[in-house]
């Protein structure tokens, strides 16, 4: 059995985080996306793993050589869709049967396992109350009948979520597709080509999916890893500290005195924290960042490099590596008229939502920054600024 991880998209739905990265690098609890992927697909006991890669691929070459990750990085040169990722695979899948999965989402380990052990063909689903947004398993006593995408009438409620195990049919079904109404050549028509003949099974999933296809779902992500860590603290903790809840504390990492933490937090190596610092629930601060004096960080996802150096206040965000906000910037988070925030015109579904920060942000002195603002990377912002909106690649908000 081997492993593929579809990764060579670039992410257009996620930017302004996938600026300067591929969507599976962007940091979660100090670490890439992508390393929570494997490292679930290798607890299904799963060793032999390919990446498919396209959009900056020699960014997740680096990840791999730098972790010492087994993985075979395969390039995808031209992203003409899922369909034809996969078949970029096929000498590496050989006669093996494979798991795919997608590079932005997660899922349990205990359902990969069970997935790989199954013979024939699998697909697997989750029953979700927004049926409408994706495809539709039609199933009979378990067989695949027909997928129906994203249903303008109720026909069921079983997902498709992206994850699957395959015999080497599926190559030759991928061989026989046509580009789809989005002009790529798609998983699904090929899934579709073997369900005709009975030989595709639905694995109705018993553990968590947690997708990551928009940048607020970053948020969603942390909270999920951020509840299966066990509380480590590695670093120094000075007197008159107070801390309420789960925290990870890494190596080299300061918290001084009069700071607050209320958890469960996350913080990596080589960070400073304090003095009187307030760190609320779900902060994932990773390595080298700061949160300083009189600074208060709330539910949100702080890439390394970063400073929240003074007077600051961040909720409900997310930052991006480098990023360095002036004294007394702050994000707001909530609309006057509490309805869903809306980011690049999309509801997010949430009342709450700062903002969404790019890589090598700068804020100047007392700036304001509105719900679901995105800055793209390398945004320079005036002191005094209000922002309300999103900016392009080095753009200036005076």
């Amino acid at each position: 059995m081997k492993a593929v991880i579809l990764a060579a998209g670039q992410g257009i739905r996620m930017k302004p985080l996938t600026d300067t990265m591929p969507k599976p690098l962007i940091h979660v609890c100090g670490k890439p996306f992508l390393y929570y992927i494997i490292k679930n697909i290798q607890k299904a006991g799963i060793k032999e793993i390919g990446i498919v890669a396209g959009y900056k691929e020699e960014l997740i070459r680096e990840f791999i050589i730098k972790n010492k990750i087994k993985a075979e990085v395969i390039v995808q040169h031209e992203r003409k869709g899922t369909g034809h990722a996969l078949s970029v695979a096929e000498d590496f899948c050989g006669k093996d049967d494979i798991l795919v999965v997608n590079g932005d989402d997660l899922y349990n380990p205990a359902d990969i396992e069970e997935m790989s052990k199954q013979e024939g063909n699998v697909i697997a689903g989750l029953k979700h109350e927004h049926p409408e947004k994706y495809g539709v398993l039609l199933e009979e006593k378990g067989i695949l009948k027909k997928i129906i995408e994203k249903p303008t009438e109720f026909v069921g409620n079983l997902v498709n979520i992206g994850l699957y195990k395959f015999t080497n049919e599926i190559f030759n079904a991928l061989k026989k597709i046509k580009l789809s109404p989005r002009n790529e050549l798609e998983i699904t028509d090929a899934v579709t080509i073997l369900a005709q003949t009975g030989k595709v099974k639905v694995h109705q999933m018993k553990g968590f999916w947690i997708p990551m296809g928009y940048p607020w779902e970053v948020l969603n992500v942390n909270k999920a890893i951020l509840d299966s860590l066990d509380e480590k603290v590695e670093g120094i903790v000075e007197p008159n500290v107070t801390i309420k809840g789960k925290l990870i504390l890494g190596k080299n990492s300061v918290i001084k005195s009069g700071s607050y933490i209320e958890g469960p937090v996350y913080i990596g190596e080589n960070c400073e924290i304090g003095p009187n610092a307030y760190l609320r629930a779900y902060t994932s601060l990773s390595d080298n960042t700061k949160v300083g004096a009189s600074c208060e960080v709330k539910n949100s996802v702080v890439m390394s490099g970063s400073k929240i150096p003074h007077h600051n206040y961040v909720g409900d965000s997310v930052i991006g590596f480098n990023c360095n906000l002036g004294a007394g910037t702050k994000i707001a988070n909530l609309r006057y008229d509490h309805k869903n925030i809306k980011c690049a015109g999309v509801d997010t579904g949430l009342v709450k939502l700062g903002v969404i920060m790019a890589d090598n942000v700068q804020t100047g002195v007392n700036s304001s920054l509105m719900p679901g603002v995105k800055l793209s990377s390398g945004t320079l912002i005036f002191p005094n600024a209000v922002v309300f909106k999103d900016t392009e690649i080095n753009g200036i908000v005076k």
